[in-house]
């Protein structure tokens, strides 16, 4: 039985976060540019009050960093502001996905199987309430989901071993009732979401800090080699500062899977009223590394981008024997 089909969805108004006092770049530079590299404001200075001269401060460069001003006097600048970042709940994320999803059913004598491939896209600008959104621009923040997987086949199979049909006796009983099974999988990686840590945007804020992109086509490499790299990240350079990265947060997947799961399962009649199973399962029997979601964040605390820092399981075994009576 073969089938075929196409699988769409859009979400719109979906729960996120957004940064509601993020930090303005513009002001940054100004006070940068009135005081210079040592005084000056930077990144990571969104929450600092600034002496000017002449009696003059700049308290912070958020919008709401004073309101009341309770806990600050403005003559001498001492004192601490009352709003630093504060990200709040909106309804500000949209998604769209779309599928060609597909599957075979097919039994051949003693052999059983199922496959299915699915060919799809899942974009938006916010995967979940803890994936935030840029604050200056909600549509630069449009791109795959974290969760996207754009190619997976998976088939499960079972077949009776024919051992016994000529056996009889001792020799039967142990050579019938053999079934070996297994699950297979091919799919892509999860999409690898970049960031940057040096808050070169001046928003004081998550959400927003991504590197610049040059546009050469990636250059995927085995992380199995030196410097445990999966992909080339020389592509890839810091933001200016006062401006956000042009990179795409996730636009292409990590490693992705090849496993193979398989069982061999028994089933023994000893009397009328007593059955004893047994069981040898193996998942990744063939011991297949299966890298996890390279490292991507660049900036200046942190510099392995695109280098892979662990991986899932390795060839895991296990054999059960039960008696029924």
């Amino acid at each position: 039985m073969l089938s075929v089909g196409y699988v769409g969805s859009r979400g719109r108004h979906l729960l996120s976060t957004i940064e509601s006092n993020p930090g303005n770049p513009a002001k940054c530079l100004q006070i940068l540019a009135a005081l210079g590299q040592t005084d000056g404001c930077g990144p990571f200075g969104e929450d600092t009050i600034y002496d000017l001269g002449g009696g003059n401060f700049a308290f912070g460069t958020r919008p709401f960093s004073v309101t009341s001003g309770r806990e600050l006097d403005k003559t001498t600048g001492a004192g601490s502001l009352d709003f630093q970042n504060n990200a709040w709940e909106a309804t500000a994320a949209n998604s769209t996905y779309n599928a060609l999803q597909t599957s075979l059913e097919k039994k051949v004598g003693d052999l059983r199987l199922l496959a299915a491939y699915t060919w799809s896209k899942s974009i938006d600008n916010s995967s979940g309430f803890f994936d935030p959104i840029n604050p200056f621009n909600p549509s630069l923040s449009r791109a795959l989901s974290t969760f996207d997987i754009a190619h997976n086949f998976v088939v499960s199979y079972s077949y009776d071993l024919p051992f016994a049909r000529a056996a009889h006796g001792i020799q039967g009983k142990l050579l019938s009732g053999w079934t070996i099974s297994g699950i297979t999988r091919f799919n892509t990686g999860f999409p690898v979401t970049l960031t940057e840590d040096d808050d070169n945007s001046l928003c004081g804020c998550s959400g927003t800090d991504v590197p610049n992109y040059n546009g050469q086509p990636i250059h995927f490499l085995d992380p199995r080699k030196p410097g445990n790299l999966f992909f080339d990240p020389s592509p890839f350079s810091p933001e200016a500062l006062g401006t956000v990265g042009n990179a795409k947060r996730r636009f292409f997947h990590g490693p992705g899977i090849n496993n193979w799961d398989l069982a061999f399962h028994k089933n023994t009649r000893i009397g009328e009223r007593t059955a004893l199973e047994f069981r040898a399962e193996f998942f990744n029997v063939f011991n297949h590394a299966q890298f996890m979601v390279p490292f991507a964040v660049t900036g200046e605390i942190n510099g392995n981008l695109g280098q892979v820092t662990n991986a899932r399981d390795g060839r895991i075994g296990q054999m059960a024997l039960k008696l029924s009576f």
